[in-house]
């Protein structure tokens, strides 16, 4: 698969210091393959493509010119598709300025699962489709921020584990490097 030769090339790529992974332009040039906004998977359901039946990693990117306004913990706790609402100033000092990346995340950690399958997930959580685990408790703070339906999500295959994790691993410690941060919605390398 094409991609899979694609994933392969950025984890050599990433070896490299300059390599900047908190733009959009960044996925555009590695592979990355845009799947729509939250908004339109939650209303249209998946694009048929064969690289969501496929483990990888993904990431979810702000809109240009979005400016973040954040829901308050009872707000958050509201709208029903936040389990754990942090308070606003801790949303705030999270924020990473002049990142276009809001997450990265993968599928299939451990075994064999499809990037579909962990953002039906995702998107379920966006819906308020949740319990106390989740069903995608990771990056939820993405849901305290005003407008998220227009963030998009983009999708890169990588072949079976360990690969989604090595990669993963590598773009979030890289965006650290750039940025001197974390992803605003990830929590850990």
């Amino acid at each position: 698969m094409k991609e899979k030769k694609m994933a392969e090339q950025l984890n050599q790529e990433l070896e490299s210091p300059q390599v900047i992974v908190h733009k959009l332009d960044f996925l555009k040039s590695s592979g990355f393959i845009s799947i729509g906004t939250i908004l339109s998977l939650q209303q249209n359901g998946f694009p048929d493509i064969e690289t969501l039946n496929a483990c990888g990693v993904y990431s979810m990117v702000k809109p240009v010119n979005y400016n973040p306004e954040y829901f308050s913990p009872s707000e958050a706790k509201d709208n029903g598709n936040v389990i754990a609402p942090w308070d606003i100033e801790r949303l705030t000092r999270k924020w990473v300025d002049d990142a276009d990346i809001l997450y990265y995340g993968l599928a299939g950690a451990n075994s064999p699962r499809s990037l579909k399958s962990r953002l039906k997930d995702l998107v379920n959580h966006s819906m308020g489709f949740v319990t106390d685990r989740g069903p995608h408790k990771g990056g939820e703070i993405i849901w305290q921020l005003s407008g998220y339906e227009n963030f998009e999500i983009w999708v890169l295959a990588t072949g079976n584990p360990p690969a989604p994790r090595i990669l993963e691993e590598k773009l979030i410690r890289q965006f650290y490097q750039s940025t001197g941060k974390l992803p605003f919605a990830n929590r850990q390398f």
